[in-house]
Formats: C-alpha cells, structure tokens, sequence
C-alpha cells in the first residue's frame, strides 16, 4: 500500500513539473555534454555521412545541441580542409554533413509508459514521467534558428515507429549518430528493432542511461543493449565497441562492420 502512494505522489509531482517546464520553457538549457563535441569530431573528420537519430527526445535540448555543435565544427573543418588536405570526395562529402543531415526525432510525446517488472526496480522512474509534445520541440527549434524541415518527427510508442517496414516506409537513411534516451528496458528494446536497418559503418551510438538500475548488467538499457549487440545477426555483422563514457551514466559505441 505505501508503494502505491509513493507512485502516486511521484507521478502527481512529475505533471507539476511539466506544467512548469511548459510555462517557463525558455529556461529549458541545451545539452553541453563534451561528449556531443567529441562526436561531432570524429564524424565530420572521419567522414561518417548519415542522419543524427534521437529516440526519447523530450524537449529537443540533445537534438539542437548536435545540430549547432555539427555545423560550428564542419564549417570550421572544410575551411582548414585545403590546408591539412584532402583525399578525393572528403570535401564533398562533410559539406553533406553541413547541409545535408537531417535529425529524426522518435518519441512518444506522452512520457514514459507503463513500468515492466523489470523497470519498477528502478528509484527514479514513473509512468508519464519526461511528457512533451510537438510543439515544445518545435518551440525549442525556432528558439534556437533550427531550420523547421531538417527536423523529421516520428511520435508513436517505439513498438510501432521502430521496425525495418516503418523504416521503408519512411525511407530513413543511414545513421552517422544516434542517442539512445530510452531509461527502460522495455522502451530501448522495441527502439533497437531498428538499428540494424539505419547503423552503418562508423555509426556513434549514445546510451544516456546505461548505469542506471545501480549499473546493473541485466537491468534497464544496458540488459536490452547487450542483447541486441551480443545477438547472434547482430554480432556476426558487426563489431561494436566503446568509444567514450561521459557523466555518471553515459557510454558511447563504435558500429564497425566486420
């Protein structure tokens, strides 16, 4: 009984939280993780041409922090391409990761959904937990300049958007990045039902969340990740392995085709 008035409690207080952030957006901060600096390094210097992919993106303050960090570093590097030099296509092809990603926002707008077994072990999490919609994202795009039709909005719970049919579908491109913001284990398990279809060589993938559930290796997304990368279609294709680890919770990986 003291457990369901706690998530009740919890659940009342996150809508009151919301409720604020909607009211007083414009003090929502963008990411400035170092990490979103470091990536943005190594795709436009390793020439990883693809979308950015976020899945879970809240309010878009990751999504826009990609997007200004990316293109302050590619204008910065085809300026000093002519001095450090170039091989062949290399200046073509980081003037498409200039002007030529698009950023995909996967979400389901409505917060988190109902809590698994295996999810209520978590202390922090609770259904409806992180809701937003549409337009806060859109708010936080024209606020920072973004241009409206590079942003690629997908709202659907993951067991629906996530798969390889809507992604013909929709026709999406390789991935040169992709955040995973997922928190559950049963909501990064339905968005990894379409990684193999967007990941190519040199894909970055971020996890926000992978020591939550106290780091635990069969809890949260770091269980459903290690399933997905250890599979046996997954592993015989290709080799992922760490790039980076940033904060107290994140971890980032190497898509690298075998």
């Amino acid at each position: 009984m003291e457990h369901q008035i706690t998530k009740m409690i919890r659940k009342l207080c996150f809508k009151i939280l919301n409720l604020i952030g909607i009211k007083h957006r414009n003090k929502i901060y963008l990411n400035n993780s170092p990490l979103i600096r470091n990536i943005a390094k190594f795709i436009i210097n390793e020439c990883v041409v693809g979308d950015y992919y976020e899945f879970g993106v809240y309010r878009g303050q990751t999504l826009i922090s990609f997007y200004k960090t990316i293109q302050s570093i590619a204008k910065k590097r085809i300026e000093t391409g002519n001095i450090i030099g170039v091989q062949d296509n290399t200046l073509q092809k980081r003037e498409k990761i200039l002007n030529g990603m698009s950023y995909h926002a996967f979400d389901s707008f409505e917060g988190l959904p109902d809590l698994t077994l295996n999810d209520e072990l978590s202390e922090d999490f609770s259904k409806g937990q992180y809701t937003s919609s549409v337009e806060e994202l859109m708010h936080m795009a024209e606020k920072y300049k973004i241009p409206k039709d590079i942003i690629k909005i997908h709202p659907g719970w993951f067991n629906i958007t996530c798969n390889e049919s809507y992604a013909k579908k929709n026709n999406l491109p390789k991935a040169s990045i992709i955040w995973l913001d997922c928190d559950l284990y049963s909501s990064a398990k339905d968005a990894l039902n379409i990684f193999d279809t967007i990941v190519q060589d040199g894909t970055i993938i971020v996890i926000d969340d992978w020591f939550n559930f106290k780091g635990h290796p069969d809890r949260g997304v770091q269980r459903a990740f290690n399933d997905w990368r250890f599979s046996k279609e997954i592993s015989n294709k290709y080799i992922i392995h760490e790039y980076n680890k940033d904060s107290w919770s994140r971890i980032s990986f190497i898509i690298s085709k075998r």
